[in-house]
């Protein structure tokens, strides 16, 4: 059975760690990442190996298993705020990453893996700004690479994505 909220979670449900809102954050992100990734975190064969050698079944599975643990685990006890800002983010950069890096060649993801290890072996040379870019355009190629990104994005997240745009420029 598919499940939209990780059983880890349970406990800090019924303890009142997590509300109905942040709960609603992290089905969100889940089905979000789900829909437009293009592969899972794990393969069926994994996950069939992982299950005979510890006998029970991994509880993350799909790359939205794996965005909705780290973003639940990381902000336990956090603002609501801090769960829609968590979560707008990842869906921002996943976005991005699609856009940035869909019909780009071998050459473009080389020369972003270039440079992020050039920037590294150099980092106390550059201005924290520099280093911040590079690192991220990183993170939107791995994103693009390991989530093999698929364009599913919904109409309604696609505005929401431009005025989000629009508003971090601000």
């Amino acid at each position: 059975m598919k499940c939209i909220l990780n059983n880890e979670f349970v406990p800090y449900i019924n303890n009142g760690t997590l509300n109905i809102f942040q709960i609603r954050c992290l089905v969100e992100i889940k089905e979000f990442v789900d829909r437009i990734a293009g592969r899972q975190y794990l393969d069926g064969r994994t996950v069939a190996s992982l299950t005979e050698k510890y006998g029970a079944t991994p509880t993350v599975t799909t790359w939205g298993d794996y965005f909705q643990t780290e973003i639940g685990f990381q902000l336990l006890g956090k603002s609501d705020e801090e769960f829609r800002q968590a979560v707008d983010t990842v869906k921002f950069d996943v976005i991005s990453s699609h856009i940035i890096f869909t019909g780009k060649g071998i050459d473009f993801f080389e020369w972003v893996e270039n440079n992020y290890q050039d920037y590294i072996n150099r980092k106390d040379e550059l201005s924290f700004r520099e280093y911040e870019e590079i690192v991220h355009l990183k993170i939107l190629k791995d994103y693009f690479i390991n989530l093999n990104i698929t364009d599913a994005f919904t109409y309604d997240e696609m505005k929401w994505y431009g005025g989000y745009r629009e508003a971090a420029a601000i």
